[in-house]
């Protein structure tokens, strides 16, 4: 077992970014960059590696990184402060939970599927998954390559947030034209997914399945070739 040492840990990084308050925190020597951890508090947090920024943008779409962090209440714990001191416990994990909303950033992990079809009018998509006890899949969809990922779905009307699936035997509608319409599928771990202090919760270990997911559009008449006689 390592022995632990005091470290100061802080957000370093090689672009500009907000002042940041520095935390020290008792972590051990031999402590692996990149990996997840657990404070005294419960909450379970991403060590950002090495000359790194993970915040999201300060508004939408101009991916600054100059807003709150990324990666803060992994696997449905509350993102908490930490006072100076707080031990900072390896915790290791199997799966990343990379996921955040209102977020558009290089650090997320996401499934990301695309239709291309110049001036199609997109009729309704649908998608078929299979939930855990904690975990569910959830889509985003994108009817306008304009438009930023990380604005918010309930005002920006070329976003579309759905959690529901084809679970009530319908399709989900679009109703739009547009040449190309992406999704972005992600995992989102529930509160209580994980137990900080019994360690009897096995809802952040659980893995959701995507089974399928397609659409329904309308493409215009398209001349491949033309010979002039």
């Amino acid at each position: 077992m390592a022995v632990p040492s005091t470290h100061s840990l802080k957000d370093l990084t090689n672009r500009k970014s907000p002042p940041v308050r520095l935390v020290t925190a008792k972590v051990s020597a031999k402590y692996p960059p990149s990996r997840r951890s657990r404070a005294k508090c419960g909450a379970l947090v991403r060590r950002s590696p090495p000359r790194f920024t993970e915040r999201v943008s300060s508004k939408p779409g101009a991916m600054d990184a100059q807003g709150a962090g990324l990666f803060r209440g992994r696997f449905g714990t509350t993102a908490a402060a930490h006072s100076s001191g707080a031990p900072v416990i390896l915790f290791p994990f199997r799966y990343w939970d990379r996921w955040q909303p209102r977020a558009d950033a290089p650090e997320l992990a996401y499934f990301t599927l695309s239709v291309d079809q110049p001036s199609a009018w997109w009729e309704s998509f649908f998608y078929d998954k299979e939930d855990t006890e904690s975990a569910r899949l959830g889509v985003l969809a994108r009817f306008d390559p304009e438009a930023p990922w990380d604005a918010d779905p309930e005002d920006d009307p070329r976003l579309r947030l759905e959690w529901r699936g084809d679970a009530e035997g319908k399709t989900i509608p679009i109703g739009k034209q547009s040449d190309r319409v992406d999704w972005r599928v992600f995992v989102r771990y529930d509160p209580g997914a994980f137990d900080p202090k019994t360690g009897m919760a096995h809802g952040w270990r659980q893995t959701p399945l995507l089974k399928r997911l397609g659409a329904f559009y309308f493409g215009p008449p398209t001349v491949l070739a033309s010979v002039e006689r």
